[in-house]
């Protein structure tokens, strides 16, 4: 099973062990996984999104909470040029997540090499942040058809249904997020979206995140029209957008669950992974 995989491999690492200071959430993004590739023969596309997942979640974990800018600087020309040699400055907790990382994709390529597919992870590493790179790495996986270049080319591109779906995303994380915002505003760390959304326009708390509900509904709205429309792109390809859409309303309803797991989550969660579901015989 993809999630006992995932856990193995999680466990092998020890990153948490080691980088105290980084959310353990596993079960989390594995959960996550499951809402974005729900079909069972897409277990090697729940393995490869829960494992970019929780990286990316350690490696924003380094950049928001616990490195300095004259660390990260060289830390960030190592990624982006994807040049293990030059990691050799860094510190060595910073070494030791690269190479959790650089040796985990090694593995997707390995995996994909005997289907001529290992390219799809030279993509995976260009798209940087965001949905653009959850939506790539979900097609990394994924056995049911042949991702051809021309679709991860389109996925790097942002196009409408993508970027709707990451700015979808990104409200409800805003919305989710208010009030521990203002506790973050008065220990005087960075301004928020809806702080800065009201100096902008001069308006209320209140009328910001009514302003910002209107737009998650036409974000909604896009991600349909453009499912509907027309396309070259396969609609295997383009559903994780809308899986993904899907699985932020839970993520995000009433609070960001994600960072904070909150006692609906471990419901869903339990509810999903741990309870058997009853069997009525009519």
């Amino acid at each position: 099973m993809a999630v006992a995989s995932s856990y193995r491999w999680w466990k092998e690492l020890a990153l948490i062990e080691k980088l105290r200071f980084a959310r353990d959430r596993l079960v989390g993004c594995y959960y996550w996984a499951l809402g974005v590739c729900p079909e069972p023969h897409q277990s090697r596309s729940r393995r490869v999104f829960t494992k970019t997942v929780v990286l990316t979640s350690v490696l924003d974990d380094i950049y928001d909470n616990y490195d300095t800018i004259e660390e990260l600087t060289p830390f960030n020309d190592v990624i982006q040029r994807w040049d293990m040699k030059a990691m050799k400055q860094l510190p060595d907790y910073i070494q030791l997540f690269i190479h959790a990382l650089a040796n985990t994709f090694n593995e997707f390529e390995k995996d994909l090499s005997s289907e001529g597919n290992s390219f799809s992870v030279d993509y995976l590493k260009k798209v940087s942040s965001g949905y653009p790179m959850l939506h790539c790495a979900t097609l990394v996986g994924l056995e049911e058809i042949n991702i051809t270049k021309e679709v991860y080319d389109w996925v790097i591109s942002n196009p409408k249904l993508i970027y709707s779906t990451a700015l979808h995303s990104r409200l409800m994380d805003d919305l989710a997020d208010v009030d521990k915002d203002k506790i973050k505003q008065e220990e005087g760390q960075v301004i928020s979206t809806v702080q800065c959304y009201m100096l902008e326009k001069g308006i209320s708390e209140e009328e910001v995140c009514l302003d910002l509900q209107k737009m998650i509904k036409e974000c909604c709205k896009s991600i349909n029209e453009e499912l509907l429309k027309p396309s070259s792109i396969p609609i295997a390809a383009r559903k994780p957008a809308l899986n993904l859409n899907c699985v932020a309303e839970v993520i995000y309803k009433s609070h960001n669950s994600y960072n904070e797991t909150s006692s609906d989550m471990k419901d869903n969660i339990s509810s999903v992974l741990v309870n058997q579901v009853p069997i009525i015989w009519a």
